[in-house]
Formats: structure tokens, sequence, C-alpha cells
């Protein structure tokens, strides 16, 4: 390619994709912005540290709730800025708007406007249009800033009239006026399409519908006025936050004094909206107090703990909303995190000295006994801890029960051993991950324990027991020379394995050191081993295997209600069967653990009331303790179960040729008629073999099949796909390519229709020096069978991951796909081929989808398949 061409084709891709190069250069942005000022902010939280210390409880706790309270009518100002325009959206998706927007707010030029593009998606799903979003965000915005006027212009007023003696307070009124009177004329100018209308429309040609929508829309004005009510209960929330600070830090309080310094840091921040997070107003602020007669450190005290209630703890509150957000999959492995650190943290706090002052203090109150005995506790529930953290990650409900006390066990332990309350604090916020999280572990354990395995625990048990005996007896004979029955050598030995302090007057040379540290490591390890045996979750086996009556009863639906050519798949006999109690259908399963995997829809007489057949499913899955994979099913179910909440994913097309239109004829199909041409040079021929099939023929098949799967190590699999099966393939019609001697080289056999007028076949099998063209000569011969036996379609098989570069990505995972399967090569051309060797004969393709619960699950889906398509 020459250099010009290079460039044109540099320019041709920023053309068509500028919007996600733009989003990938603010990621960046962010994530560096984000970076510097964290780093940057360091000193200022351990200031606020500092005078939280200082600060009044009761102001402390009022502060807490007002701020709460703040954010709850910012949600509630986003519900009705929807209502103004005849929408609805529910109260905690508006507050959890406010909280992301004013998250990215802090990283984004002038955020307090640009971040009100952000965060649409949810709104969307709604069926509220991006234009309506828009429209409200923008009402939102113009009424902050109106409510800010209206309580602002009395204050200040006033403020002159009492003479205060602060600069340029005169200019403010102005700048408030000003404000007024330029948002005015932008509205009117943006109404008439004047000079501002046309230098947007020019630049950003986009925006013409937008603007037009907003004056052509009728707006309910009720809720406008309701909308500005709640904006100024907010700016008069945020100067009571104020006032709360100084009544809990400073010597004397005034309410007029917050009043007007929270709205002139308010004013310069609407202002100037690039100074928000980088100091200039907590200078302002603290300069207004000063000028009121309070000393600098009280006016630096007010400002620190007044940011922290008005930009900090939103800001902590909007990292939360982000985390629960994430498609739940950090609050699923959190509380095995937090799990793990804490028993860390335990251990740690343990093997470390107390601080001085709190074991005085604590010692004062409790005595030396309850303190030494926490510390053990404490010990005990870290090791636990750990081992726990484990369980949790496989849903073990026992080990969520088990976590639980054990977490109290630290908060109580932490506080009585040398009132270690940081240690407590994070034992409580372990504890709230897991009440938050409490509906993920829904797997019972394992009280039974396997003869095998209680035999091996009898042996260890009885191994460490003989070997401290003896090891005892050893070293009081070699060392100690202390007279000890066997009751002591016992009472002795109980201590040192459940690692109680021993009261001794013993010789503790290195070996009697180091006896006793093997002695308790090798108890330790078999009291682990035997609480991982029964904690373990449990993973009920239910209807393993399908009678002989569930598999009529099931063929005789699928006669009745079938739902695509694969149907027959549904009865193989790797399946389990779910019938439904109160409707005409059933679910064909596999199950793996504690998972189910779904094969395609659900087959149900009525469509219409296909949903009321996966809830119920659903229901059986949750009393069992079963997380279900719905694999491969259609746009039609996604759809059906919408209201479900549940996740999709695309992992492929479905190939689906109409036979009434096939035919060999036109430029595309030369490649198959030259196939077909020399493999009737070669004098090859297709038989159709009617059932029952001769067992001299199945005996031919199964030397085909052998050399097909030896060729590349091949082995048989199931669930989506049949396997050689000589009593099934008996009953089923074959057509086989034979050369002039006979021979077999190739076959495939034909699914039962159930009925249907579309039809699939399952093994396409042939040996590996079998001329070329060969399997595009048997289908061809396949589809003709076909059509000349009434058949309209035929489903020529599934293509992995195909139609990904069709669609618009949505998330992270399917970017991740679509990059995998298109840029790293071997993959890349193993799709693409499997994707050309059915294209070529000009299918129809369905989009095939991967429904689930949630992300974390997800990760466990490659392993569940790998197991369930075993044969």
């Amino acid at each position: 390619m020459s250099f010009v061409g290079t460039f044109k084709s540099i320019g041709s891709n920023l053309q068509s994709h500028w919007k996600r190069y733009i989003q990938y250069a603010l990621a960046i942005f962010f994530i560096f912005f984000a970076i510097h000022f964290f780093s940057s902010q360091g000193d200022e939280l351990k200031n606020i540290q500092t005078q939280i210390a200082v600060f009044n409880r009761f102001w402390l706790w009022m502060s807490i709730l007002i701020t709460l309270l703040f954010v709850v009518l910012q949600g509630v100002m986003y519900q009705y800025a929807f209502k103004s325009i005849q929408k609805r959206i529910p109260l905690l998706l508006g507050i959890n708007l406010f909280l992301k927007r004013n998250f990215v707010s802090v990283f984004l030029p002038a955020g307090g406007i640009t971040s009100l593009a952000f965060f649409n998606k949810d709104i969307l799903r709604q069926k509220i249009s991006k234009s309506e979003s828009n429209i409200a965000a923008s009402i939102y915005a113009f009424l902050g800033i109106l409510s800010v006027v209206i309580v602002g212009i009395p204050i200040i007023i006033y403020a002159l009239c009492i003479s205060i003696n602060i600069q340029n307070i005169g200019a403010l009124v102005l700048l408030l006026i000003g404000m007024i009177v330029v948002l005015c004329y932008f509205i009117w100018d943006l109404k008439k399409q004047k000079f501002l209308y046309k230098i947007l429309i020019k630049y950003f040609p986009k925006l013409e519908n937008s603007i037009h929508s907003i004056f052509v829309n009728e707006f309910d004005k009720k809720s406008l006025y309701i909308t500005l009510v709640i904006s100024i209960l907010i700016d008069i929330i945020g100067i009571f936050q104020l006032y709360f600070v100084m009544k809990g830090l400073a010597a004397f309080s005034n309410l007029f004094i917050a009043s007007l310094a929270y709205i002139i840091v308010v004013i310069l921040l609407i202002v100037s909206p690039f100074l928000r997070g980088v100091g200039a107003i907590e200078v302002s602020l603290a300069y207004i107090l000063g000028k009121f007669g309070y000393s600098r450190a009280e006016a630096l005290g007010i400002t620190l703990l007044f940011r922290f209630f008005e930009f900090w703890f939103p800001l902590f509150l909007g990292a939360i909303a982000f985390l629960v957000k994430v498609d739940k999959f950090i609050i699923r492995i959190l509380p095995s995190c937090f799990a793990l650190l804490l028993g860390i943290i335990n251990i740690y706090s343990v093997l470390t000295p107390p601080i001085i002052t709190r074991f005085e203090l604590e010692n004062s109150v409790l005595s030396l006994k309850t303190m030494t005995t926490s510390n053990y506790f404490v010990l005990m529930a870290g090791l636990f801890l750990i081992l726990n953290a484990f369980l949790l990650l496989k849903g073990s409900k026992t080990a969520f029960v088990t976590a639980i006390a054990l977490c109290i066990v630290s908060i109580v332990g932490n506080l009585l051993k040398s009132l270690d309350y940081e240690e407590a604090f994070v034992g409580l916020v372990v504890l709230i991950t897991l009440v938050i999280s409490a509906k993920d572990y829904r797997a019972k354990s394992k009280f039974g324990i396997s003869n095998h395995a209680s035999q091996l625990i009898l042996l260890s048990c009885a191994i460490v027991l003989v070997y401290g005996y003896l090891g005892l007896y050893f070293l009081n004979f070699a060392y100690w020379h202390i007279h000890l029955n066997f009751f002591q050598v016992s009472s002795l030995l109980f201590k040192s394995i459940f690692m109680l302090k021993v009261k001794h007057g013993f010789l503790f040379n290195k070996i009697t050191r180091y006896f006793f540290y093997s002695l308790s490591i090798s108890s330790f390890s078999v009291i682990i081993w035997i609480l991982v045996l029964l904690l373990r979750p449990k993973y009920l086996k239910i209807n393993e295997s399908n009678n002989a009556n569930d598999l009529i009863l099931a063929k005789d639906l699928l006669f009745r209600m079938h739902d695509s050519a694969n149907d027959f798949f549904k009865i193989w006999n790797d399946k389990q069967i779910y019938f439904s109690q109160i409707l005409d259908g059933f679910v064909s399963y596999k199950s793996y653990k504690n998972y189910v995997v779904v094969l395609e829809n659900p087959v149900i007489s009525d469509k219409r009331k296909l949903h009321f057949l996966v809830e119920e499913f659903e229901n059986y899955c949750r009393l069992h303790n079963l997380k279900p994979f719905y694999y491969r099913v259609s746009a039609e179910f996604v759809n059906a179960i919408e209201t479900f909440k549940k996740k999709k994913l695309l992992i492929g097309q479905e190939a689906i040729l109409d036979l009434g239109t096939f035919s060999l004829t036109g430029k595309s199909m030369k490649s198959i008629r030259n196939a077909i041409n020399n493999a009737q040079r070669n004098g090859l021929t297709v038989t159709t073999n009617l059932p029952p099939i001769k067992d001299g023929l199945l005996q031919q098949l199964v030397q085909v099949s052998d050399q097909w799967l030896d060729e590349n190590n091949r082995k048989e699999i199931g669930f989506s796909q049949g396997s050689f099966d000589w009593d099934i393939l008996k009953n089923q019609t074959i057509l086989t390519v034979e050369n002039k001697e006979g021979m077999v080289l190739a076959f495939v056999n034909i699914l039962p229709t159930f009925g249907q007028n579309i039809a699939t076949y399952d093994l396409i099998r042939y040996i590996p020096n079998a001329p070329n063209g060969t399997i595009d000569f048997l289908l061809v011969e396949t589809f003709n069978y076909l059509k000349a036996n009434g058949l309209q379609f035929v489903d020529i098989g599934f293509a992995p991951f195909s139609g990904l570069n069709e669609i618009d990505v949505k998330n992270f995972l399917e970017m991740s796909i679509k990059f995998t399967h298109e840029k790293i090569k071997p993959i890349a051309d193993y799709q693409q081929g499997l994707r050309k060797s059915k294209e070529k004969f000009g299918p129809n393709w369905e989009n095939k989808y991967l429904v689930y619960n949630e992300d974390f699950d997800l990760l466990q889906f490659p392993i569940v398949y790998r197991n369930i398509i075993k044969v």
C-alpha cells in the first residue's frame, strides 16, 4: 500500500470509528486524572480524619443524615425532571444517576455539565429515548442553576443591607442577574433559531433534532414547579450541611454566615466549573469564614469537614454505586477477598504487640484472662476465615453462615483483646458485604463423609495422637525429667493441638520448640481437612437418568409442539427433563455440580406462555440450589424473558438454508459445482439408506467414524450434537458416499423432524483420503433428498461466535470475544473457515445466545460446558 493510501485508510478508519476513539481517549484521561487527583489529596484526607476525631458526635450524625437526605433529594429531582416530559424513572435509578454523574464530574473538564451526557443506558431501558433523556438532564441543570439564584439573591441583598465587609459582594448580585439574563437569552435564541442556534447547528448538526424536540414537547408545568422546589430544598440542605459542621467544630455558629458562605461557593462553582476538586473553592470558603471572625484553625477545620460531607461522602457513595453495578461481579467475589483479608489481619493483629495505652485502658475494665482468651479466639477466627474464603467462592451456604459467625467473633474478639477498633471495623465491613450478597450462597454442604475419607481422617488423627504422645514422653525422658502421668501428658497434648498456652516448667530448647510447632501444624492441617470435607458445597444429583416413560412422553410432546431442527437432542439419553406442572411443555437440560445447562428453547405448546414455563423452571432450580444457563437460545426466547433481568451473550449463529430457493446456478455456486463434478469423475455415488440400517453397513460406518476420530485425535462429544450410537443410527436415514468398489468414504445421518418443515443432520464423517469435493457432493445430495421429501428448510449447523462483526458490541465481554475471534489468528482462521464452509450454500443466519444470571457464573461456564459435553 502506498504512503497516501495508508493515510487514506487511517482517515477512513478514524471517520467510521471516531466515537469509539473519543471514548478511549476520555477513558485514558479519566484514569490518569483520577490517579493524579487521589495522589494529590492524601494530606487533605489525613487532615479530615484529624478533624473528625474532635467533631461533636451528635452533629457528626446529623451531618451524615442530612447528606444522605441531600443524595435522596437529588434522585427525586431527577424523577420530577423526567415527569415534566411525561416520563417516569424509579427513585433508585434517579439516585444512581446522580451518584455516578457526580463521581465522574470530578474527573471531567466542566464536569457539572459534561457529566450529564453519561450513563444513559439504564434510562434507555425504561423506554425513554436519548433525546428525552437529554431534555430531562437540561431541565435538571437549568433549574439547579435557577434555584441557586432564587436562594442566593435575598441572602446577598440582606448582606449588602447590613454592610457585610466582603470584597466585591455587590458584584455577586450583578453576576447572579447576569446568569439569569444569559440563560434566558440562550433559550430565546435557540427557540427562535437565531445566531447561537446557527453556530451550534453548523458545528454540531446532530443537535438539531434534540433542540427541536425541547421546544416541541409539551411540559408538565406542575412537575416543573415541583422540580424547582426540590432544587431549592437541596440548596437549603447544602446551607445546613455547612451550618451543622460549624455547630460541631466552632465556638460559635450562625445560620446567615453559613447561608452566605455556601451561596458564594456555589456561585463560584457555577461560574467556573473547572475549579471543582482543585482547592480554589475551599480557599474561598476559608477566606469568607475568616472575614466573619473565625480563627484560621477553625476556618480550615470547617472547610475540610464541609468538603468531606459535600464532596468526599457523595464521591464515596458514587464509587459504591459503580461497584454494585459492575454486573455484580465484584460484589460476588468481594466477600471472599475480604474474608481472606480479615483472616490475615486477625493473625497479624495477634502476633504483633498491642498498643500499650489501649491495652492498659481495657485491662482496667476486663481481666487479663478474658483478654488472653479473646486473643486465641481472634487467632482461630483468622485461620478459619482464610479457609472459609475459598469455600465462599464455591457459594456454600454453610460457609456463608460460618463466615458470619467468624466475623462476629473477630469484631467482639478484637475489641476485647486490646480495643483494636480498626480490626473490628474491617470485620464489620466484611459482615456487611456478606449480608448484601447473602442470596449468592445457596449451595448446601456435604455433611456426609465417604467411608474412604472417614478412614483417612481416623488414620490421620491416630497418627497425630501417636506422634504427640511418643514425642512428649521422649522429650520428658531426654530433657525435662518431670514426673508426668498419662492425664497430664494428655492435657499437654490437647493444649498443643489446639494452640492454647501451655504453663510449663519445661526446658524449651530448639527440639522442644520445633516439636510443639510441628504438632500444632499437623493437627491444624487435619482440622482444616475435616472442615473442608464438611463445608464443601453439596451438588445434588437429580434425575440423573430418565426412565423410558419420560422419554416417550417427551417424544410425544415434540410431535405436537416441535420447536427447532435440533429437537432430537433434547430427548437424547444424556439429558434430564423437567416437565411443567401447570403447562403443556418441558425443559431439556444437563447438570454439572450446582449448574444446569438448558439446550435451546424450552418446548411448549403455547409460546405466549414461555415466560411462565421459564419462571417455573427457575423456581425448581432455586429449590435445588441450581444455577441455570440457557444455551443456544433464540432472540425470541431472550425477548420473552426480558422481565427476568438476566444477562445475554451472543455466542454464534445458526445457518438455515431455504431448500425452495437453493440452486447450483450462478457464479457464487461455481466452487460447489466443481466439487460435485470432481466427485462424479472419481466415480463416487450417493446412496440413501432407509431404516432399519443393516448391520453390515453399520460396521462400515464404524470404521469410517473411527478413522475420522483418529485423524486429529478427536473425541466423541454430546449435549448439542450426537455421538456414534449403533442403536440410534440403526433407526435413522443415512446417506453414504461410495466409490466404484462399494466402499463407504463418507456418511451423514438425518435426524427425525417430528413433523416440522425443517430438518437437520448430525454426524458428517469421512475417511482421511476421501477425494476433494466428497463432503460438498454428499451435502448437496442430502439437500435434494430432503427437498424431494417435502422439507422446506434445513439447518446446516452452528457457527460459534459468528455474527459478532455484524452487531454493535455493548459491553466489555462482547468486545473481548470479538477481539479474540478477529485478531488471534488460529481462532480467527478456525471460526472464519467454519462459517465459510456453511456460507457458500447461501443460508440465512439466526443469532443464538447464552442467557445467564451473573458474570461470576459466566466465568464457570467453560468448565461446566467442557464437562456436560463429555460422552
